[in-house]
């Protein structure tokens, strides 16, 4: 249903899912893997995962963007070197 880095897959919500949910879902889950909390594998790497998902969900504009299908952090152009 949802891309493999889809934000709101990352935090278990609904792409519909109000500020507070967002910000709730986003507690439990840092909670749970913080890497003081959680010393198993793979916590620390789905710990900073889960912190990109606010980046863009938490701000109107980015979410929106996101919502629309573009790139929260679009790829910038390669450099072009003069020749």
């Amino acid at each position: 249903m949802f891309p493999p880095d889809d934000p709101y897959a990352r935090l278990g919500v609904s792409p519909h899912a109000s500020p507070e949910s967002l910000q709730t879902a986003y507690g439990e889950l840092a909670r749970r893997f913080h890497p003081d909390h959680n010393p198993s594998p793979g916590a620390e790497e789905e710990f900073k995962r889960i912190g990109h998902a606010p980046a863009i969900l938490s701000d109107p504009q980015p979410r929106q963007a996101y919502d629309r299908g573009q790139a929260a952090n679009p790829p910038r152009p390669p450099l072009l070197r003069p020749s």
